[in-house]
C-alpha cells in the first residue's frame, strides 16, 4: 500500500473557526478522489509512520498556538481527566448509525479529545456539534476507542488499531468530511431492483413525466450495490439534472464530469446512467477489467424524462464488500 501521512485534522475540519455543518435533509459531503481503489479494500491498514509520542493512533494539530476547540460531533461528556501532557483529556460518549450485513446498526463508543485546557464543559453535559469545549494546545489530539474491534471503526479508520488497557484505539478518520462514508450506504442484494424501486416510487405518485424529477430518500436511495459494465466512463456533457444535484446535494459544481451507461438494463424505457467524478476513468482503466463485478457506493437522485434516463451519482467504488474488508482487517489486527 502507499504510505500515508498524519492529517492535520483541526485544519481540514476548519474547527479553528467553526465546524462544517451538513444539512440534515441531504447527504451532502465533501468530495475527494481516492489515490487508488486498493486503499478502499485493503485487507490490512498500516501502522502509521508518524513518530507518535502516544501509544495509540491519533490525529493531531499542526497549530503552534492555542485555539478555541469546537466539537465536531454530539454526545455526552463521560469524564474529564489529566492527560499525558499535564493538560486535560475529555471523553465523549458518542454514537454512530451505519449499515452492515443488510441492516442498520448503531455503535456506542468513546471519542477522546486530549491536550486541552480551560474546559467549558463538565461530566454529564450533553454536547452538540459546534459547541465550544475548551482551549486546544499544540499538543491537542483526537482518538476513539471501544472495548471491541468494532466493525464501523475498523472499516473507517486510516490506521491499524492498537489495544491498550482493555480498549482498542482507532484513528477517527470518519469525522473528516472528505473521507468516503463507506457504511453510510445501505447494502442492497440487487442493484437493478433498487433502481426499479426508485423509479416505481416516483411512478405511483402519478406526476407528469416532464423535465427533470429529483426523487430522493437517503435511507432508500443511498446504496452499495454490485454492477458490471463493458465501457469505461467518458467525459459527459453538462445537463440540467447533473447541475441541480451538484448544487443541492454536494455544493460543488462540476464535480461529476464522467458518465457511462449500464448495458442491457432499462426501467420503463429509461437507461441507467452512472455519473463519476474527475479522474475516476483513470482509476477504472488501471484497476477494473470490463465485465467484472464492482461495488458502487452511490446515490440515485434523478429521473431525466426528456432524455429517458435514471441518473446515479457514484461516490466511490471497491472490489470487495465491506464485510470482507472488516474481517480481513480484524484478522490482521489480532495477529
Amino acid at each position: 500500500m502507499k504510505s500515508k501521512l498524519i492529517v492535520p485534522l483541526f485544519v481540514i475540519l476548519s474547527i479553528l473557526s467553526g465546524c462544517r455543518s451538513t444539512p440534515s435533509n441531504t447527504d451532502a459531503e465533501a468530495l475527494s478522489v481516492p489515490e487508488s481503489a486498493d486503499e478502499n479494500q485493503a485487507d490490512d491498514i498500516e501502522e502509521s509512520a508518524e513518530p507518535f509520542s502516544l501509544p495509540f493512533p491519533y490525529m493531531g494539530t499542526n497549530s503552534d498556538s492555542d485555539f478555541v476547540l469546537q466539537s465536531m460531533l454530539s454526545g455526552t461528556v463521560r469524564e474529564i481527566t489529566p492527560d499525558e501532557f499535564g493538560t486535560r483529556r475529555l471523553v465523549l460518549e458518542a454514537s454512530q448509525s451505519y449499515y452492515l450485513n443488510g441492516s442498520e446498526q448503531t455503535l456506542e463508543y468513546d471519542f477522546i479529545f486530549g491536550g486541552l485546557k480551560d474546559l467549558q464543559v463538565s461530566p454529564g453535559d450533553s454536547i452538540e456539534t459546534g459547541q465550544v469545549l475548551a482551549t486546544a494546545t499544540s499538543d491537542s489530539y483526537i482518538t476513539a476507542r471501544h472495548k471491541d474491534l468494532a466493525d464501523f471503526m475498523i472499516r473507517m479508520s486510516e490506521y491499524r488499531p492498537v489495544e491498550l488497557d482493555g480498549f482498542w484505539y482507532f484513528s477517527p478518520s470518519w469525522i473528516m468530511p472528505q473521507v468516503t462514508r463507506w457504511l453510510s450506504f445501505r447494502q442492497v442484494p440487487d442493484f437493478e431492483a433498487a433502481v426499479e424501486d426508485f423509479y416505481n416510487r416516483w411512478a405511483v405518485e402519478e406526476n407528469e413525466a416532464r423535465g427533470v424529477t429529483i426523487h430522493y430518500f437517503p435511507n432508500l436511495d443511498r446504496i452499495r450495490g454490485v454492477v458490471s459494465f463493458n465501457d469505461y466512463p467518458v467525459v459527459a456533457e453538462r445537463t440540467e439534472a447533473v447541475s441541480i444535484v451538484e448544487q443541492a446535494y454536494y455544493s460543488n459544481q462540476h464535480a461529476f464530469v464522467l458518465r457511462n451507461v449500464l448495458e442491457g438494463f432499462q426501467v420503463d424505457g429509461h437507461s441507467v446512467v452512472l455519473m463519476w467524478q474527475k479522474n475516476f476513468d483513470q482509476f477504472l482503466q488501471e484497476e477494473y477489467t470490463p465485465g467484472e463485478d464492482i461495488y458502487l457506493y452511490c446515490s440515485i437522485y434523478v429521473i431525466d424524462h426528456e432524455n429517458s434516463e435514471i441518473v446515479v451519482f457514484i461516490r466511490d467504488f471497491s472490489f470487495k464488500d465491506d464485510e470482507s474488508v472488516i474481517q480481513s482487517r480484524k484478522d490482521a489486527a489480532l495477529e
